[in-house]
């Protein structure tokens, strides 16, 4: 039989006895001699968690299993593929369907026997009762922190962080929190949360924490401006509690620059709620960019814009575009979507021949891992920011042309009934009718030179758009299909 030998190990149990990825590797590695089997390959996932699924190494090994690479799985121990007892037995459970066993060394079983399935479930739920046990320990730690007056994420910008021999409890970082007093000063005198964003990049200053050293964007401002952590305070799931650190600011000054946001917040809610409203929000993206467009309103009209400069970026697009123009575009281009009278035949056809289908969700999982691998390099400082930001828009990128997945032909049939009723729908539909419509239809629009150039429907949108009257298909060097309007 060709085994593979899996080992994982979490950054918690790297210095633990006997969870090191070379002691895993050379149980197992005796096991399979032992039982006759070959070694037909080892994965290793090096400090990852056992919560989530999303590793590098094991959706290579289950690409591998699913292009009938692999006769059994071997572990040293259960929790080594999994703490969550879901993952657990439905991972096996497919191993099984697939013909492929599953040995777990410590545990002293494997699916080739009786035995082993029966006392599967029983290991399983003990890995889950310990994750939990684990979660609810940790949750109630940080919760007696708190009390005691440490702060327990990340330390803000402004301040940094102090080991626990020596404390434990943040410091003002002299080199930045004049950055955090000058935000709040610009904000107590009324000035925009885009102004403060400006201000703070042209003055050099720079993101710290999960964010990097980056610049400085409206979403890592105004939690900065709103925060209580400022005046000396520590949170807890919302609430606050007084804090072992020094405060940073005054509590009058902090009250002036509240007023101001809350002045600004009451102005927004003041605006007529059709004006507020973007049937494109969160699916709009610009073709050169990638940013994705926000919604705002500028001298009373809705209009689209890019945020790059928000981020101290350059787009050689425009900066904004009219709303009415992107979703009237849009509108029409799949309102006279037409689909053929035996479009169900064809569909199913097509579905049923397509054997893309295993390698573009593989592909999609080893992107993610990928994606989230990338971020923890920049996090760590491994990479610099224009290394991180360039890489995470290639395999954004190479994310969203994956064909989409197939779908149940229940949904089939519901998205072919909004597609060739879609224009009367649309004519009839609110702003907020017509947001629910296309998140319903499409994951994304893309924008260049102030008209969307592609879209990216859903997964069950595709097969039916492919054969829809008006559909234009963009081939890329990878073969990966996007709608062309």
């Amino acid at each position: 039989m060709r085994a593979a030998s899996y080992a994982r190990v979490s950054t918690d149990e790297q210095a633990e006895e006997g969870h090191s990825i070379d002691a895993q590797l050379r149980i197992n590695r005796a096991f399979i001699k032992n039982k006759g089997w070959s070694l037909a390959g080892e994965y290793i996932d090096d400090g990852y968690s056992g919560r989530t699924l999303g590793r590098p190494e094991i959706q290579r090994l289950l690409g591998d299993i699913r292009d009938h690479k692999i006769d059994v799985v071997v572990v040293h121990k259960l929790d080594r593929i999994s703490r969550s007892v879901i993952d657990t037995l439905t991972l096996i459970n497919d191993w099984d369907k697939r013909g492929v066993a599953f040995a777990s060394i410590t545990e002293n079983f494997d699916l080739t026997s009786p035995f082993g399935k029966a006392m599967l479930g029983v290991v399983a739920v003990f890995s889950q009762l310990y994750v939990e046990n684990l979660s609810s320990e940790t949750t109630k730690g940080k919760h007696q922190r708190v009390l005691k007056g440490f702060h327990n994420n990340t330390v803000p910008f402004g301040y940094v962080r102090v080991k626990k021999e020596d404390g434990g409890v943040p410091k003002i970082d002299p080199h930045t929190i004049d950055g955090y007093r000058f935000a709040m000063q610009l904000c107590g005198q009324g000035a925009t949360t885009r102004e403060i964003v400006a201000a703070l990049n042209n003055r050099g200053y720079r993101t710290t924490g999960n964010w990097g050293s980056r610049p400085f964007s409206e979403d890592t401002v105004l939690p900065m401006l709103k925060s209580k952590f400022y005046l000396g305070m520590v949170s807890y799931k919302g609430e606050w509690f007084p804090g072992k650190h020094a405060a940073a600011i005054d509590a009058a000054t902090w009250e002036r620059a509240q007023e101001q946001l809350h002045r600004r917040a009451a102005n927004r809610e003041g605006t007529k709620l059709s004006d507020r409203i973007y049937p494109l929000r969160k699916l709009v993206h610009c073709a050169v960019c990638g940013r994705g467009l926000r919604g705002q309103i500028s001298h009373g009209s809705r209009r689209y814009r890019d945020p790059s400069r928000d981020y101290g970026e350059e787009c050689p697009e425009v900066a904004s575009v009219a709303a009415d123009v992107l979703e009237g575009q849009i509108g029409d281009y799949l309102s006279h979507m037409k689909l053929p009278k035996d479009w169900k035949e064809k569909v199913m056809r097509r579905l049923t021949t397509d054997a893309s289908r295993d390698d573009a969700e593989l592909k999609r999982a080893q992107l993610a891992a990928r994606l989230e691998r990338n971020k923890k390099l920049f996090q760590f400082g491994d990479v610099t920011e224009e290394e991180y930001r360039k890489e995470k828009s290639q395999i954004e990128k190479a994310i969203a042309e994956l064909r989409p997945g197939v779908t149940a032909e229940k949904d089939l049939s519901e998205a072919a009934r909004l597609l060739e009723c879609f224009g009367e729908i649309w004519k009839k539909a609110t702003d907020l009718e017509r947001l629910r419509l296309l998140q319903a239809s499409i994951t994304r629009a893309y924008v260049k030179g102030g008209r969307i150039v592609a879209i990216e429907p859903r997964a069950a949108m595709y097969p039916l758009l492919a054969l829809a009257d008006g559909f234009q298909v963009r081939e890329r060097r990878d073969s990966n299909p996007r709608s062309q309007p």
